[in-house]
């Protein structure tokens, strides 16, 4: 009964000598994947990072996804060892790539810088974590329509650092709060990963300005919406969209007092608050009453 977009990750591919054969593979599992497609599931597509998919194999996704209108997600500037491959060659993942004899280039640019490069970013791809992101990929980040899936505890848990998640929101990208997965986040609560959001925001180092809690409820919520795609449908109660809802009481004694609804849910509330879920208007989740 849930809703989403279930994306296939590439398998470790950097080597463009390979690309043809990685992208049939890939094919073809997206592929089989698309015939169980139904009204609330569709299926995307995940070169998995800038260092584990070969350029070959980014072109050749893009050209496909642009063809056949395909839902992309990739992680991004996800960390410094990340960053230092990606400009220098050099640090954590050298070391272990000649390892094991990995043939990849450093294409000697940012992550974002090498994305846009391999026509990636014409896609509009919902880029997950973007932590060492600069004032320049922000800014090509937005002019591609690109979007993102903001991790704060996952970059947390893994010490990667903070984005920036409030010069994301006032360059006019699309952000949607993410969870990453339970490897890197135990608790995909999505009201936790929005107070989470919110103290992140405000003690990173550097933050332009104050970020809002009501800021931080539209991101975890149409925020979510715009980043996949799908704010038409979904992310706000709105006539003609589908009602895809949540229900949270503010009954608990931890919320009081409350002076401001937006404040209460994302500081003062998580997942033993909600009572009901709904998708599509149809009921999937009640918390029965226990004593």
């Amino acid at each position: 009964g849930l809703r989403g977009i279930l994306f296939q990750e590439t398998e470790f591919s950097p080597e463009s000598e390979k690309a043809e054969d990685d992208f049939e593979q890939l094919q073809n599992k997206y592929l089989s994947l698309r015939e169980g497609e139904t009204e609330l599931v569709k299926i995307g597509l995940s070169p998995h990072s800038p260092y584990t998919v070969s350029r070959s194999l980014f072109e050749r996704i893009a050209e496909f996804a642009l063809d056949q209108i395909i839902p992309i997600s990739i992680h991004a500037a996800e960390s410094c060892d990340e960053h230092e491959f990606m400009t220098s060659g050099g640090g954590f993942f050298r070391e272990h790539y000649d390892k094991f004899g990995v043939s990849w280039e450093s294409p000697r640019c940012s992550s974002i810088e090498y994305l846009d490069q391999t026509g990636i970013l014409e896609t509009k791809p919902l880029l997950a974590h973007c932590i060492t992101v600069s004032h320049a990929d922000i800014g090509v980040i937005a002019s591609t329509g690109s979007r993102l899936a903001h991790c704060p505890k996952s970059n947390a848990k893994f010490g990667h650092g903070y984005a920036p998640l409030e010069r994301f929101l006032d360059a006019g990208i699309s952000v949607g709060l993410g969870s990453d997965s339970v490897a890197s986040n135990n608790t995909c609560d999505m009201l936790e990963e929005a107070r989470f959001a919110a103290l992140a925001a405000r003690n990173r180092p550097g933050t332009q300005r104050f970020i809002t809690a009501k800021e931080i409820l539209e991101t975890a919520t149409l925020g979510g919406a715009k980043a996949l795609g799908l704010d038409r449908e979904i992310g706000s109660i709105e006539r003609g969209k589908q009602a895809d809802l949540a229900v949270v009481s503010l009954a608990h004694v931890s919320q009081r007092p409350i002076a401001d609804v937006h404040t209460a849910l994302v500081f003062a509330s998580g997942a033993r608050d909600v009572l009901v879920t709904m998708v599509a208007g149809n009921e999937v989740f009640r918390r029965t009453a226990t004593h």
